[in-house]
């Protein structure tokens, strides 16, 4: 069964690990509706689970000249979007998710589009998620002379099977009965270079993932930190590492469970990372060879411990702060007005916050000294 789970209703392109395959429309050859030509081309997407819906125009607009797929007679008369789905100056056309099989959330419609000087300059994009629920609008716009790229985010959610999803492009403000639009064919900066229209449609990969995180540790350490609510066929996680978000190195890997239906966490330690930004990713590997990419954590190294003691009008205790997780113990050090040492205390390893209690001493100022070897920092706080 093809279906990504979907926890807490967060998108593959966040937190999940999804794979993207590819659905064309082709616009440039064959009969719009007649079944031939307006299919898949080039497709990446199982053929067991999607199923392409031809392109057809509606009964307001005609066939144009041209290879692409142009249509003219527009109702000079429309002002909106509403008046072009009346007289159906539209364009339609979608696919069939079979029973078992889902298109997961944050999948992308795209294509080009332009006009004659006459044409329509204004479009609305709407989709129908399941035939008579109705048309959502995802996208309006304007429609230059020169291509221009279509792309919108389709669902919110997971589209499940068995359901049609059909997309509806409707256009207004021709100023001539002979002005053309068009959905270019096979311009590969946006939608393919084989079809004029591509969905690029998100699916799972066999491990479903509850979260991934990065964060600092100290000024040379930063901690991973990710689990996962199920694993099929999954043998290892590469740990991947850059300094620019472009150019990753893998620095370490960590065992998959390669099979489970529990939830499973995991964890690493940076030990040599860089100060200023560092960029991660894991690579999700199969036991065949497979594999997939996570979203980039990006996590700042600046080189010093930031300390908060709160509050600093204090009259029983307080609270000492450090901004992460010290691989070492801080020594904590309070001096009085003349710098005479009156407490001494210790944050221990791995712990993010203490509590010191200064019911004893005098009403004054006083100075807060604390060092973890490589770093010292000092607060002054006033006991009332």
């Amino acid at each position: 069964m093809k279906k990504i789970v979907l926890l807490f209703n967060m998108l593959c392109l966040g937190f999940f690990f999804c794979e993207a395959q590819l659905i064309n429309w082709q616009t440039g050859s064959g009969d719009p509706c007649a079944g031939t030509g307006n299919g898949t081309a080039n497709s990446t997407s199982d053929a067991a689970c999607i199923t392409i819906v031809d392109l057809c125009r509606g009964g307001g607009i005609n066939s144009a000249s041209g290879g692409d797929f142009n249509s003219n007679g527009f109702d000079t008369s429309n002002s909106d979007c509403n008046d072009a789905i009346t007289d159906d100056d539209c364009l339609t056309w979608g696919f069939d998710v079979a029973a078992g099989c889902s298109v997961a959330a944050g999948s992308v419609i795209e294509f080009q589009l332009d006009r004659s000087n006459t044409g329509p300059g204004n479009y609305c994009l709407d989709v129908e998620i399941g035939s008579g629920n109705g048309f959502n609008t995802i996208s309006t716009g304007t429609i230059s002379s020169s291509t221009g790229c279509v792309s919108d985010q389709v669902n919110a959610t997971d589209i499940n099977g068995p359901i049609t999803v059909t997309f509806r492009l409707c256009a207004w403000g021709a100023s001539g009965g002979s002005g053309t639009m068009d959905i270019e064919d096979g311009i590969a900066s946006c939608g393919g270079a084989e079809g004029g229209i591509s969905l690029t449609e998100l699916v799972p990969t066999p491990v479903n993932f509850t979260f991934f995180t990065a964060r600092p540790m100290t000024n040379k350490a930063i901690s991973l930190d990710w689990s996962t609510s199920s694993e099929e066929s999954n043998e290892y996680f590469s740990i991947e590492h850059s300094i620019n978000g472009r150019d990753f190195v893998e620095i370490d890997q960590v065992h998959g469970a390669l099979n489970s239906d529990i939830e499973r966490f995991y964890s690493y330690i940076h030990k040599n990372a860089v100060q200023g930004v560092n960029y991660y990713r894991l690579r999700q590997v199969d036991t065949d060879g497979t594999y997939s990419y996570s979203a980039i954590e990006a996590v700042t190294l600046t080189g010093k411990m930031e300390v908060n003691i709160f509050p600093t009008l204090a009259e029983s205790q307080m609270t000492l702060a450090v901004s992460a997780e010290l691989d070492s113990d801080v020594q904590i050090e309070v001096y009085n007005i003349l710098g005479r040492l009156v407490i001494t205390d210790i944050l221990e390893r791995g712990a993010t916050q203490t509590i010191l209690n200064v019911a004893n001493l005098q009403k004054g100022q006083y100075l807060v000294r604390i060092s973890n070897g490589a770093d010292v920092h000092t607060s002054r706080f006033i006991k009332k």
